[in-house]
């Protein structure tokens, strides 16, 4: 059975200001998503850091 997970990543820019970004699909996993983030994180070097929560319902 396919499961949807949904997770809400905030990147934060300053300590000030972040971006959040939701992401979601079938048999999602939080590693995953993890190693995307700090792919992207390294990628655009404007992020200071990022918080993954888990939305799903």
């Amino acid at each position: 059975m396919m499961t949807t997970k949904r997770y809400l990543i905030e990147f934060a820019i300053s300590e000030d200001d972040s971006v959040q970004r939701y992401v979601a699909g079938p048999n999602l996993s939080l590693d995953g998503v993890t190693a995307w983030a700090e792919k992207l994180e390294q990628e655009e070097e404007i992020f200071e850091s990022f918080t993954i929560k888990d939305v799903s319902d």
